[in-house]
């Protein structure tokens, strides 16, 4: 709901989960990063790792999700040299936070499905260009506000519905890229993939092969569930889960709040 350092509010009750399975259950792995003076996030590098490095490629995993963040992997040809350090990755801008709030206003509907509505758009460059710039990354506030939504509303205004869409995707696509190192294989994962003028708009500005993450056996819009299912048991072997070259801090010991049955 809100992430801003050394402050995050989340909203879950890991209870419920611990009573229908019986099971013990980990939740809010990043505050332990948190209190010794790092960023907790992003979380899913380490996840990252174990899901989709390659021996031979370098690649980018990019989560097109509410917000945009990325994990970069070297190559692991030699498993006798821990490469872990080499992980670079971050958050980046609002993704679908942005799209859906569109949607809402300017179509009535809770999103655009398959980006539908974009597809059918013509992307303002000016407008996407100066927006873009406007999104990439600022140090000095938090991802969690959300309040990009409303520079779109108002800057797009003008627009129609559809042009409106389009734009957006692109300069959000434009954000992305612009964020992201050079490698062999892009892997886009999170609900963003779904959008085909989203998905357009960021393969015409990212050069090299991007696939989605089913082509790694990990559903798209699963690869976030199926990292923190990673993290949870990597946790519960007492191996940190958050990396001091992304998150700002070393941490040791089990992370996360426990429940035990």
């Amino acid at each position: 709901v809100l992430h801003e350092p050394p402050l995050s509010w989340q909203l879950i009750d890991p209870w419920p989960i611990a009573a229908a399975f019986g099971c013990r259950v980990v939740s809010d792995l990043r505050s332990r990063s948190l209190a010794t003076g790092g960023q907790g996030s992003p979380l899913t590098p380490l996840a990252d790792w174990v899901l989709f490095r390659d021996p031979n490629e370098t690649r980018t995993v990019v989560n097109l999700g509410g917000f945009a963040n990325f994990t970069a992997l070297p190559t692991d040809a030699d498993p006798s040299i821990d490469n872990i350090d080499l992980i670079t990755g971050g958050d980046i801008c609002a993704c679908n936070l942005v799209l859906d709030r569109l949607a809402r206003d300017r179509l009535g509907t809770s999103f655009d499905e398959d980006g539908r509505a974009a597809l059918t758009g013509e992307v303002s460059t000016a407008e996407a260009a100066r927006l873009s710039n406007r999104l990439k990354p600022d140090h000095e506030r938090s991802l969690g506000t959300g309040d990009e939504a409303q520079w779109f509303d108002d800057e797009l205004a003008s627009l129609s519905p559809t042009d409106c869409l389009a734009t957006a995707c692109d300069a959000i696509a434009r954000t992305i890229t612009s964020q992201l190192p050079a490698s062999d294989a892009t892997v886009i994962a999170g609900g963003g993939s779904c959008n085909r003028a989203l998905m357009r708009s960021f393969a015409s500005h990212r050069s090299g092969r991007i696939l989605e993450s089913d082509a790694f056996g990990i559903p798209s819009q699963m690869r976030e569930a199926v990292g923190f299912a990673v993290l949870g048991a990597l946790a519960d072997d007492g191996i940190p889960v958050t990396l001091p070259a992304i998150t700002g801090s070393v941490t040791e010991g089990r992370d996360g709040q426990w429940i035990l049955p």
